[in-house]
């Protein structure tokens, strides 16, 4: 090897451990200011009001964007609204129970028919999205399912534990209905 080689190679080996150093200075001192800002009661940036607990309203809203607008293929791209889609089925799944997989598929196709009409997966590719996201566990084996509360306690106000997303999307579809009937209506006396 030439000289210029390993002179360049030092270079660059030099080059990385700057970065690297610089990194973590950075994130060092944004650790201490977002720690200062917390004692000195500032308002949190915007970037922290999106990592707030997903209101009942929040999670009708997109529920309904989801499941009715949704005209994309699979699950949406947003992380907030994939956790709103699948807390909407956990919904549906008796959490003090252990399911099959056989009684999840079920479970998941009925949820798939009611609710996510428009949500263009599977049963299986849902299951085990539900699976990596940490909304379901499952045994070594792969044969029973069950779900894991508290893995996503955190990302939802309590009172999204009494809702119905079956009512919610239907609730939604009326209203869309007796929207378009007064958009026709008013558009008949023009």
């Amino acid at each position: 090897m030439s000289l210029e080689w390993i002179l360049l190679g030092l270079r660059l080996v030099a080059t990385v451990i700057l970065y690297t150093f610089l990194g973590l200075a950075f994130y060092l001192i944004w650790r201490e200011l977002k720690q200062a800002q917390a004692q000195a009661g500032l308002p949190p940036s915007q970037e922290e009001k999106s990592m707030a607990k997903i209101s009942v309203a929040e999670f009708k809203h997109r529920l309904e964007a989801i499941c009715l607008s949704h005209g994309g293929g699979g699950l949406p791209r947003k992380c907030r609204d994939q956790d709103i889609l699948f807390k909407s089925i956990m919904l549906v799944i008796d959490p003090a129970r252990t399911y099959t997989e056989s009684e999840l598929n079920q479970v998941l196709e009925k949820w798939l028919s009611e609710v996510g009409q428009t949500v263009e997966i599977d049963h299986v590719s849902l299951r085990r999205h539900l699976v990596d996201a940490g909304y379901l566990s499952r045994d070594l084996a792969g044969a029973s399912y069950q779900v894991c509360q508290e893995a996503i306690s955190d990302l939802f106000e309590p009172a999204v534990d009494e809702l119905d997303p079956v009512r919610v999307i239907e609730d939604a579809r009326q209203f869309r209905k007796e929207k378009k009937r007064q958009y026709q209506r008013r558009e008949e006396h023009l």
